[in-house]
């Protein structure tokens, strides 16, 4: 793992057409409601790590995925009880404290990749705690999300059939609710409230 600076991530990420969302520091390609679609994080954690593995051998990291957080911010200032906690949890990663922007992890790294996904899974309360996955084909966004579910947005309509496919073969269908009453529901679920994503 080696680290991108903010400056240099973000333009990386605008070069490929993945942008900042206004007011909400989300990546997104800008077709959230087409092309977004994501899966309930289950209990107990061996799970997750598993969900996670079936999403990364589908996106198809070339030779390294990125992880970056809201602000490219890895180190709290003024840390809150679960902070710290994630805290403790990203000690093994070496992450220098004045670093702001991406973690690049090679694909020879993904145990090392799935952990940090962990941490954040565990440790997370808003969306700040949000932690995206951009693979280096830079057609696919992985975000764990604070509301508990990990999304894959892709970069066009035509990948998110074969998306689903892959991810209900092993035995992960599309939710049919949504997991807690804030979350906005997609139009792909009946329901009220779908302009806004989550």
């Amino acid at each position: 793992m080696h680290t991108v600076n903010n400056a240099t991530f973000l333009a990386e990420m605008q070069a490929a057409g993945i942008t900042l969302q206004p007011g909400s520091y989300r990546l997104s390609f800008g077709r959230y409601e087409e092309t977004d679609r994501f899966w309930t994080l289950p209990w107990p954690p061996q799970d997750v790590a598993g969900l996670l593995t079936f999403v990364l051998s589908h996106v198809a990291p070339t030779t390294y995925c990125d992880a970056w957080r809201p602000g490219g911010v890895w180190h709290e200032s003024e840390p809150s009880y679960t902070d710290a906690v994630r805290e403790v949890l990203l000690r093994g990663f070496s992450i220098p404290p004045e670093h702001c922007g991406a973690l690049r992890f090679d694909r020879s790294e993904a145990t090392a990749l799935t952990a940090l996904v962990l941490a954040f899974s565990i440790a997370s309360w808003n969306i700040n705690d949000d932690l995206c996955l951009v693979p280096d084909n830079h057609q696919y966004i992985v975000r764990l999300s604070h509301h508990a579910v990990l999304h894959v947005e892709c970069r066009v309509p035509d990948l998110v059939e074969p998306l689903v496919a892959h991810m209900a073969s092993c035995g992960w269908d599309l939710p049919t609710e949504v997991p807690d009453p804030t979350f906005k529901v997609p139009s792909w679920i009946s329901g009220p409230g779908r302009d806004t994503p989550a």
